[in-house]
């Protein structure tokens, strides 16, 4: 067992370091077409967020306090609060339930937009490719990955759909979660 282990680990590190030194192929045009999207969308919502008084830059956190006021009122009941400041939450996850009243919503499409543009689109416009590092044998068994993390690309979006094979080959995607589940029911069957 430990012998098909070390294997199969050694021949992982080996494709993972193959993928760092080649890297992984970008469709250049794809990536420049959604970042364009992805900033018209941004535009918008900076607009919308404007609109009910929000926007970056100094005193930012009075008028998000204002705006959060407003939503409150709006909708009847509390937002929730920082534990130390006691100040409004900006956290998305905090957010998510209050997300029928449009400033929250806008607010939270506007933080996973930015966040999916400064890590997928904005460094890797004009790149044909992109050189992950990954880490291999780490204390968990596991792998990690960074630079872009490709073991965790969005769903949504069209993310995933800018990377491409190079030619003669294909993307693989593979749910880990599975095979690991997988793997242990047939340790415990042979057991």
């Amino acid at each position: 067992e430990s012998r098909l282990s070390l294997s199969v680990q050694t021949g992982a590190a080996l494709a993972f370091q193959l993928v760092e030194e080649w890297g992984m192929r970008l469709d250049t045009a794809a990536v420049t077409k959604k970042a364009a999207e992805i900033q018209e969308e941004l535009n918008e919502l900076v607009a919308a967020l404007k609109r009910h008084g929000y926007w970056g830059g100094q005193g930012e956190r009075q008028r998000y306090a204002t705006a959060i006021g407003k939503v409150e009122t709006a909708l009847g009941r509390a937002l929730p609060r920082t534990p130390k400041s006691g100040q409004p939450s900006r956290k998305c996850e905090d957010l998510e339930p209050y997300s029928e009243h449009p400033f929250v919503a806008a607010f939270i499409k506007h933080a996973d937009l930015t966040k999916l543009n400064s890590t997928f689109l904005a460094p890797y416009l004009g790149a044909a490719e992109v050189h992950p590092h990954f880490s291999v044998l780490v204390r968990t068994g596991r792998t990690s990955c960074s630079a872009p993390n490709l073991q965790n690309l969005s769903r949504k979006n069209g993310i995933r759909e800018l990377f491409i094979p190079s030619p003669g080959q294909l993307l693989l995607a593979a749910d880990y979660k599975g095979i690991e589940l997988g793997a242990l029911a047939q340790i415990t069957y042979i057991q």
